[in-house]
């Protein structure tokens, strides 16, 4: 028996150690250079996230959750001045709590934030093509992107980074409904389907990620509905089949209810309070975009500056999905020009991920007209209060070309020949160049040790005390909601196995 365990642990964890679990350590101890040091790298958000998780240490024992009250101008930045919901800041407020200290505490939930993108970026990578070389390609790619270490380590916008870890799982759900279920009784599931679920079962992921999603930031929340809606638009004709509409449909009730508890109040602060939208929306809207360059950088410089406008590129901010993903969109381009990949491009997936990935490329540009919307009305004011920047619509753009690089090198793996090459290529350019980034931010960016004997001061800001009524319920309805879905899921598994 003892020799049985032995071989087993042999064949499943030996080898996965080797072969999934040692890249993964890799790509987060190279996302993870700049904190390793004995200091904290200031941001422009730094404030505002330690005092945040500061005050939830405080208050953590007086209930879940700690909803913090924005504060009235956006004088301290735009996260004091937005109401968000603050779910994974309890982690390194309840390590805070518990006698670590705040530079320790912030510095441990980085690690955690890496360590969440490249696993769950290499698990729904690895379902969208079912290769495990291709899920730790996607992982890397992911969790070396530019933007996204730009968001944990130059603006310190600890929401949103916890907010790109499930965009993958986003990824996941929109792939499983471009697949195609058995439409006939006794049709068998075809491999995709197997792979990664079919439009039956989309929803789920779409739910998760959209719920996990808001929980960590408004702005990411909004930029994952706009990929969304146009990913359903680049369906075409499948966008309309009744598995895609019913799994649309399940996705917008299923989020609804369980974010009820977050919503109500977001919308009711809004009504209270209808002069926070204006203080959040920039007086120049379109300067906030980025010059098409920035997706071709190969050599970011991990700068601060995201007024394109004024300052051009000169200490710009590092939003892009890297040169690496760059170089698999061009090398795509050149193979359907010569038509190198149209015999394994099949329903034009490709293409269409290019596509999509251009318009998002245009939205997050200083090309783009912004303020023909900015004062239409009520709605288009709270999306762009919410957007922040055009450059938000980055996060899309550099997903779905990191998606795309991975089906570029999937269709080079069915042909045969250089995908090792293109393997090796793609991740040796990966690496070099955040290597590159991150030594870059860790000479330029300045120190700061958030000690009271250093003079470092916490914003004002304050935890909301008075709870309404319709917020309790609105709670109740969210636990509800996620009960019932948890009772129905065990329901249903039960049944399929006694039908198997």
């Amino acid at each position: 028996m003892i020799k049985g365990i032995t071989e087993f642990c042999r064949k499943n964890f030996c080898a996965r150690g080797i072969n999934q679990i040692l890249p993964l350590a890799l790509i987060v101890l190279t996302a993870s250079l700049p904190l390793m040091t004995n200091y904290i790298l200031e941001g422009e958000n730094l404030a505002n996230s330690l005092s945040r998780i500061e005050l939830i240490s405080e208050r953590i024992t007086e209930g879940f959750p700690v909803r913090i009250q924005p504060l009235s101008t956006a004088e301290y930045g735009y996260d004091a001045a937005a109401f968000e919901a603050d779910v994974f800041l309890l982690l390194p407020g309840i390590l805070h709590r518990l006698g670590m200290s705040l530079q320790t505490s912030y510095k441990v939930y980085l690690w955690i934030i890496n360590l969440a993108a490249a696993v769950i970026s290499f698990v729904c990578f690895q379902r969208c093509f079912g290769q495990k070389e291709l899920g730790l390609v996607g992982s890397m790619l992911f969790t070396w992107c530019p933007y996204r270490i730009d968001s944990m380590y130059v603006s310190s916008q600890t929401g949103e980074a916890w907010a790109w870890c499930f965009l993958p799982i986003l990824l996941a759900g929109l792939a499983g409904l471009c697949r195609r279920q058995p439409v006939l009784r006794g049709e068998k599931e075809n491999e995709e389907s197997k792979q990664i679920g079919g439009p039956a079962r989309a929803w789920i992921p779409l739910t998760v990620s959209l719920c996990l999603i808001l929980c960590s930031s408004v702005t990411v929340f909004l930029a994952a509905v706009g990929i969304c809606l146009l990913w359903l638009l680049f369906m075409g004709r499948q966008a309309l089949r009744k598995d895609t509409l019913a799994a649309v449909a399940k996705t917008v009730l299923a989020t609804g209810f369980l974010c009820a508890w977050f919503l109500l109040p977001l919308f009711y602060i809004l009504y209270k309070n209808p002069a926070i939208a204006g203080n959040l929306i920039p007086a120049d809207i379109r300067a906030g975009g980025v010059y098409p360059a920035s997706y071709l950088m190969a050599f970011f410089r991990g700068g601060a500056s995201g007024n394109f406008v004024e300052n051009a590129m000169v200490g710009a901010k590092s939003l892009g999905p890297g040169f690496a993903a760059a170089v698999c969109a061009i090398y795509y381009l050149w193979g359907l020009f010569t038509g190198r990949f149209l015999p394994q491009e099949g329903r034009f997936y490709g293409r269409r991920l290019l596509i999509l990935a251009a318009v998002l490329v245009w939205f997050s540009t200083i090309s783009f007209p912004w303020e023909l919307l900015q004062n239409r009305n009520l709605a288009f004011s709270l999306v762009l209060a919410w957007m922040q920047t055009p450059a938000k619509w980055g996060i899309g753009a550099c997903l779905i070309l990191i998606l795309l690089s991975c089906h570029v090198l999937d269709l080079e793996r069915k042909r045969g020949g250089i995908y090792k090459i293109c393997i090796g290529v793609t991740v040796g350019t990966a690496f070099f160049t955040t290597q590159f980034l991150t030594g870059n931010i860790l000479l330029t960016a300045d120190v700061v040790k958030p000690d009271p004997a250093q003079g470092w001061e916490s914003l004002p800001l304050q935890t909301i005390t008075q709870i309404p009524v319709l917020w309790r319920a609105a709670e109740a309805v969210s636990l509800a909601a996620l009960i019932f879905l948890i009772v129905m899921g065990i329901v249903r598994r039960r049944k399929s196995v006694k039908r198997v």
